[in-house]
């Protein structure tokens, strides 16, 4: 005989349920697995990870470190861009990178404090086992990984609480540096957002993602390219009547719209 335990809260009582099979995910279900996908079902945008800076913490100021660099190097503000991970995202919070990727040798030079903590990014990757992170020790003014939208994108936290009826997931701007805490869609479609906040979309992410603790542990691979997401029509010719679909789809955008206006 099997048994599962349900629970109302992570804190209550369980429900004991006899049932006829439990599955891989802990439900009355088949013993059907989702396996990972290079590429999202459908035509819905890719999503990937944030930048990695994989530099032993030296591109990487909190609010006090920005200060005191800014005392004695103002230009180096140029160079200075808020950096979010789940953390900041999700909480609030201050952090920042030094996002180099324009900056000019002479530039460079001129910035002492700037150009030791490069080194200093040399230093750690060239102590790597790893490989990869060796190799890049010939660009320490670079992030080991660089994925940042030149455009506003859209964010979802890689770890969030179990206690949340919605995963939070929004939009941030070009000038903040999503770090690879976060699942990145370089696509600001209100559509997009509007499906992956929707109740739709988190009890599949309930279901098949990873868990840290009881955490839930999002991935692109996982969760987002398995995603069922609907087939939409091509667009109606000028002054015909939108199809079902397509009015589903504006009634979506309009309630992403509505979640954004009341936060």
């Amino acid at each position: 005989q099997k048994r599962l335990f349900e629970y109302d809260t992570p804190k209550s009582a369980p429900h004991e349920l006899t049932v006829q099979n439990i599955s891989p995910y802990l439900t009355e279900a088949p013993d059907v697995v989702v396996s990972k996908r290079s590429k999202p079902i459908g035509t819905s945008p890719s999503m990937g990870c944030g930048s990695k800076p994989s530099d032993g913490g030296h591109l990487i100021l909190d609010a006090g470190e920005k200060s005191e660099l800014l005392a004695v190097e103002p230009e180096a503000a140029d160079y200075l861009m808020p950096f979010v991970g789940s953390q900041e995202f999700l909480n609030g919070g201050e952090r920042w990178c030094l996002w180099l990727e324009n900056i000019s040798p002479a530039t460079l030079k001129r910035l002492p404090n700037v150009l030791r903590r490069v080194q200093l990014v040399k230093t750690f990757r060239e102590a790597s086992t790893a490989e990869p992170t060796r190799r890049a020790a010939a660009t320490p003014s670079r992030f080991f990984f660089v994925a940042q939208p030149k455009a506003q994108y859209i964010a979802s936290p890689e770890v969030s609480s179990e206690r949340r009826k919605y995963v939070p997931i929004g939009y941030l701007p070009a000038d903040v540096i999503a770090s690879n805490k976060l699942y990145i869609i370089d696509n600001p479609s209100l559509y997009v957002l509007g499906v992956l906040q929707s109740s739709m979309h988190g009890a599949w992410t309930r279901t098949v993602a990873g868990r840290l603790e009881s955490r839930i542990q999002y991935s692109g691979t996982m969760v987002y390219n398995n995603f069922p997401w609907p087939d939409l029509p091509p667009k109606s010719e000028p002054n015909q009547p939108l199809a079902p679909a397509q009015q589903a789809q504006a009634a979506i955008e309009t309630a992403a719209q509505t979640v954004l206006d009341a936060r």
